[in-house]
């Protein structure tokens, strides 16, 4: 079984770095550090409780074993599928990280023309509100104006001998 180049997954009969039995403890410690702490993936969890704590990789007289915070339970087997991990989380966070920026910049731009447009709509409604009120308040002063004048000329009018 053999995956194109481009997957980041690793065949199951070799993981990143090396077969199994090639890491170094500090190898297999960092590797399931980043599985547990990873946050995309099911943690391993306390096989008494599987509410504990996640485990905790710890090396113990030359091996690494898992250990259980809560409650101390050990757990000496680490999954192959843990220890293969470290490409495909690696892969899986950068490509997270890719579609976060995009989707930030995407909304960046939104945010200009939502902008934009709410300058453009507000400016539009206060200028109109504006003109409104200065041609509401000129034309009653107008208005007044001409029909003060012409209630004079009436009485004027009706005034004369």
């Amino acid at each position: 079984m053999t995956f194109p180049p481009e997957t980041p997954y690793a065949h199951p009969s070799t993981f990143p770095g090396g077969t199994v039995s090639e890491r170094t403890n500090e190898d297999v410690i960092r590797i399931v550090t980043k599985y547990q702490n990873f946050g995309m993936v099911h943690e391993l969890t306390c096989g008494d409780d599987s509410r504990h704590q996640a485990l905790e990789p710890v090396e113990r007289d030359g091996k690494v074993i898992l250990v259980c915070p809560t409650c101390q339970a050990v757990q000496e087997h680490i999954p192959d599928f843990v220890l293969g991990s470290e490409e495909m989380l690696d892969y899986s966070a950068r490509k997270w990280a890719e579609a976060h920026e995009r989707a930030e910049r995407r909304y960046a731009r939104q945010d200009l023309w939502f902008a934009l447009a709410a300058s453009v709509i507000g400016g539009a409604t206060f200028g109109a509100m504006w003109w409104g009120t200065t041609g509401g308040i000129g034309g009653f002063v107008f208005g007044g104006g001409a029909a003060w004048l012409a209630t004079r000329r009436k009485h004027a009018s009706l005034s004369r001998p």
